[in-house]
């Protein structure tokens, strides 16, 4: 199981996830993150109302058993 510490950002109308964009890469969701986040260097920064989302479910399903009881 992956453990990391996920950073929030915000401004007075917006939010964005702070992400390492190899996990972006690692994950293949690429093709799924909207014009609306953005890249700077090797970190992504998720949309709040869209993307974050999409991460926060992938990575769930990729590194915890949720299906198993």
């Amino acid at each position: 199981m992956k453990t990391q510490r996920l950073t929030f950002h915000a401004d007075p109308s917006h939010g964005w996830l702070e992400v390492a964009l190899a996990d972006i890469h690692e994950l293949e969701i690429g093709h799924l993150i909207s014009r609306y986040s953005y890249l700077k260097r090797e970190r992504a920064f998720l949309e709040e109302d869209c993307d974050a989302s999409i991460y926060l479910t992938v990575c769930a399903l990729a590194y915890f058993d949720i299906l198993t009881f």
